[in-house]
This record gives C-alpha cells, structure tokens and sequence, in this order.
C-alpha cells in the first residue's frame, strides 16, 4: 500500500498512512499473541531472548541500508548527500521519530514507523507481564486492563490531533500508541473469549475496505489534516476484522503475495530511498518513480537471500514459539506445536481438579493424539510472522504525505 502511494504520489497518497496504521495493529497484534503463548506454555517470557529475537530481525537490514545509502546518493548525484549524517544516526537510534515530530526530515525520514515500533518493543513486553502479574493470569482481567490502557490512547490521539501540531500527530509515538494498543486488544480479546470468529465475507469485506476506502478519500475536495486522520481511524478500526480473518481467505495466500511478504521489511527499508531520489536536486518523474519501486524491490530481495536469510538462522537458538496459530483459534485452550532446538515439544494444556482426566486411570499408557491446529503460512514481514503482506512499508514522509 504504502510502495503504491509513493509511486503515484498525490493520486493514492492516503494509502501511505492507511498502511502504516494497519501495519501498526498488525505488529501490536502479533507480538502480543506471541508473548502470551510463550508465557501459556512455559510459565514465563524470556525477555533476553526476546529482544535477541527483535534484534536479529530487525536491525541487520537496518544496518545494511545504514552503511548503503551514503553510497547510493552519491551514484545518483544527489545532493542531500551532504546533509544525510543526522538521519542516518536518527535511523540506527531509533529516534528517527521524534527527529521527524520536531520538523527534521532526511532521506530516511521513513525509519520513523520503524523507531515507533522498537521503542514499543522495549516498552510493551514488560508493561504486559506487569498487566499480567496484577491479573494472575486471569485472561478476563488482563483484557479489561488492555481495554481500559486502549481508551487512553484513543482519548491521546483525539486530543493530539484537536490541540498539536501536523508533524508531532504524524511522527510522534504517543499520538500513534493506538494503532498499535489496537492490536494488542485484539490480541488479548481473542484469547480470552472462546470460540471468537469472523466469518470470510466480513475479512473480504475488511480487505475492500481497508484498500479501496483511501483511495476513494483522497478523491475528495482536499480537506484539514485533522479531518483526513478522524476520516482514516475507522478504516483502521475495520483492519481488525482482516487481522483476525486472513486465515480464511484464500487471495492472501497468493505466492505471489506470499513472497513480497517475505521481502516486506526490505522493501520498507528501500522503497523511499530510491523512490525520493533526486539526481542533481531534481525529483523523479513519474515513469523513473516505477523504476525506481523495481530497484527497490531488487534491493529488497538481494537484502533479504544474501544478507538477512543467512543471519535469521541463529534465531531459532533463541525462540521457543515458533508458529503463530491462526487468530480465529487464539482463543483456544489447545496448544499448538512448537519447537525448541533439537527436539520438538507438544505442551499438554493444564486441566482443572473438577475436569475428568483426559485418559481413564485403567489406561495409564494410552497417549492421546496431539491436537491439529490450523497455522497461517509464516510469511516473514517487519515484526516476524504476519497473517500475508497487507502493509509494506511507511507513510510518506513530508507535509503531502497524508
């Protein structure tokens, strides 16, 4: 979504930041789902292996496009070479988001979402076992809780966009907390309530929506910022429907789909840079705009196979959780296959005194088959494993963007 905004400019301009919201409520929605079925199965989250985890995903890409930037303004003759030190430093902090919330744009102005993301990683895993420990464990209560953390974030970000300026709304990580609590609640909704599903035709009809309906805003009169970001939240809002029901439909399993998921991170990191090129300070034409969407898609694929691939493997060292279950079987109490180096583990779900065991006591060597669950395709995208590539990348940066 966001590769095509930045490719036809003002034509599908509010697909930038329709993506990113969505791509924010995905990533609430996985890590989450993940933390808690780690903690489910083994009792605890081991957050060192967490954050190693974060870290082998995330920041070698990073690094990469860090270090080939420079090099690529310079090929191109581009003369924000000069002035490009303070983004890449924002960049490789995470800090590209406040840099941009306070007026200072860069090539890489597009790592904002991606400093938005990590420092929600530091944050959220330790707010969550806090939410948790205070909970007990009692599911109910820990959904209460994130409910009641989500209607602050929304009260926040109305507040934002009513009293504060157009870029700290934009960039800042408070005023997008939402998105990202979004899909947090979905994520603790679905694993406290049973049997919780969206039907195919309401995740169709999610996916129109969450496609066509910027599209159809940004044919309208030009409007205030503040009213095209009231007008995109309920778009937003009816991702959640697309979250939970990606299992079911059948076009997001398209491999083709499937294989720009993959590269998805790579072509977030790249897209801009080559995209916002400007060769001799002039700005791309839109014909050179496809060009050079192509190269970044060839940068992507060349970052993931011979860069990021290689490094990936040492993350199964730390993971126990390997395979996220589809959303429409999160509330499930049955647990899914998982792996830890070495061997493979089938965790029993704990029973209650007052339940019948599951095998009679005259049969003490019988062994039940284990349950089969129904898993999305893994496809790997910015935050590990996301039900297909919705998003790719991050809103447009610069004052048009929305």
């Amino acid at each position: 979504m966001v590769v095509v905004s930045h490719v036809s400019s003002y034509h599908a301009e509010l697909l930038g930041p329709a993506g990113v919201a969505i791509f924010f409520v995905l990533s609430g929605f996985l890590i989450t789902s993940l933390l808690l079925a780690e903690r489910d199965r083994y009792g605890r989250v081991n957050m060192t292996d967490f954050y190693i985890r974060r870290g082998l995903r995330l920041f070698p890409a990073l690094a990469l496009l860090v270090v080939l930037t420079p090099l690529v303004l310079w090929l191109a003759h581009d003369p924000r070479l000069h002035d490009v030190l303070p983004g890449l430093l924002g960049t490789v902090f995470y800090i590209q988001d406040f840099e941009s919330a306070t007026g200072h744009v860069s090539v890489l102005a597009h790592a904002w979402s991606l400093s938005v993301e990590e420092q929600f990683y530091f944050v959220w895993p330790l707010l969550l076992s806090l939410i948790i420990g205070h909970a007990r464990g009692d599911r109910r209560r820990i959904t209460a809780i994130v409910r009641n953390i989500w209607i602050v974030a929304l009260i926040w970000h109305v507040v934002s966009i009513a009293l504060l300026s157009y870029d700290w709304t934009y960039y800042s990580p408070d005023s997008n907390a939402i998105f990202l609590f979004t899909g947090c609640l979905l994520a603790t909704s679905v694993r406290s309530q049973a049997k919780l599903r969206v039907p195919t035709p309401a995740a169709a009809g999610g996916l129109v929506v969450v496609c066509l309906v910027p599209l159809f805003l940004t044919r309208l009169p030009e409007a205030d910022w503040r009213e095209a970001t009231l007008l995109m939240f309920p778009v937003v809002l009816v991702s959640a429907l697309l979250v939970l029901g990606a299992a079911t439909l059948k076009v997001l399993a398209n491999p083709v789909l499937r294989w720009f998921g993959t590269l998805s991170y790579g072509l977030y990191l790249w897209n801009w840079v080559f995209i916002s090129l400007e060769p001799h300070g002039r700005a791309l034409t839109g014909k050179e705009r496809g060009i050079a969407a192509v190269a970044a898609v060839i940068a992507a694929a060349a970052s993931w196979y011979l860069f990021e691939k290689p490094i990936l493997r040492l993350k199964s060292r730390f993971q126990r959780v390997t395979t996220l279950p589809a959303a429409s079987a999160l509330a499930d109490d049955e647990p899914a296959r998982t792996t830890t180096p070495g061997r493979t583990v089938v965790p029993v779900r704990r029973t209650d005194s007052a339940q019948p065991p599951a095998q009679p006591p005259s049969q003490p060597h019988a062994q039940a088959a284990p349950p089969v669950r129904q898993v999305l395709p893994p496809v790997t995208a910015t935050s590990d494993t996301v039900p297909i590539a919705i998003v790719t990348a991050s809103r447009q940066p610069g004052r048009h963007a929305r």
